[in-house]
Order: structure tokens, then C-alpha cells, then sequence
């Protein structure tokens, strides 16, 4: 199933709130938010997602959603990673195109995510830099222009400061 695929099946079936309700508890910032607004944003969102033409520029690439734990200072977090894989290696959906996502097949490695989960995690990813296609563009833009103006040092460069 494609994102475009997995989205319209969401949709056709009015399981679309359910979806935001889930993308609510994600992120502990939105838990006090209004979720009509939050609704109203992803409603936007998935309006044009839905949209997009779609091109093959990642033909041969999939969405991977796969469950991740880790542990920082004694403290153990879970959470699901979704990225493009291109049958080497992992990468990571920032700052991608959305055009060139909304064909790729979606590949759940969790085995346990409901459809509507999944979708969810999906969209959080991909909306983490802005919640329509040319606002990520543009930030990915931004990024690209600041990385040009990075000065390089070494450590020992850094060290000799103190």
C-alpha cells in the first residue's frame, strides 16, 4: 500500500479523526491544544498530500516504519522511526519532497500498528518541519543556504580556547 493509498483508505472510511487523535498524544506539546485546530491543520495537510501528482524521482524506495527503543540517562523511550529505505540503507524523510513520497509503498516492520497509526506516525514525520509542502521545501532551503556558511574547525582548534 502507498501513502497516497494508505491516506485515501483513512479517508474513504471517516477514519481520519482518529488518526489526528493519535497524532494529539505524540507530541506532549499539542496534549493541552485545541484538537479542532489540530484537526483543521492535518485536514489541510492530507488535502494536499492527496493532491500532489506524485513523480518516480524515488522510484525503488519505500517508507519504513520500524520500532525503536532507546535508553538516555537510565530513562527508556519508545517510539517508531519511519524513514525511506532503498534496499541498502536507512534514510531519513526530512526535508523530502512530499511529491516524491506520496507513491512509495509503506512498509510497517512493527507488525502491530493499526492503519490509522501508522498514517499518523507518517504524517508527524513528514509535517515536522512545516505543515504544507512548501513550507518544508523552503526550510530545507534554508538549511541547505546555512550549511554553505559553516565555518569548519577541528577539536584541537577548539581546545586550544580554553
Amino acid at each position: 500500500m502507498t501513502l497516497r493509498e494508505l491516506l485515501d483508505h483513512i479517508k474513504s472510511r471517516n477514519l481520519f479523526n482518529a488518526c489526528v487523535m493519535y497524532l494529539h498524544t505524540i507530541n506532549d506539546d499539542w496534549n493541552g491544544k485545541d484538537f479542532e485546530t489540530l484537526l483543521k491543520s492535518y485536514n489541510n495537510v492530507a488535502l494536499e498530500l492527496s493532491d500532489l501528482p506524485g513523480d518516480d524521482e524515488l522510484a525503488g524506495h519505500e517508507i519504513r516504519l520500524k520500532d525503536v527503543t532507546s535508553e538516555v540517562q537510565n530513562i527508556k523511550e519508545s517510539y517508531v522511526d519511519v524513514h525511506l529505505f532503498d534496499g541498502e540503507s536507512p534514510w531519513s524523510v526530512d526535508f523530502i519532497d512530499w511529491n516524491q513520497l506520496i507513491d512509495l509503498p509503506v512498509v510497517d516492520e512493527t507488525g502491530s500498528r493499526s492503519l490509522t497509526t501508522r498514517l499518523a506516525v507518517i504524517l508527524y514525520e513528514i509535517t515536522f518541519w512545516g505543515r504544507t509542502r512548501h513550507s518544508v521545501l523552503h526550510e530545507a532551503e534554508t538549511l541547505k543556504f546555512d550549511s554553505d556558511n559553516i565555518v569548519p574547525f577541528s577539536l584541537d582548534e577548539l581546545t586550544e580556547l580554553e
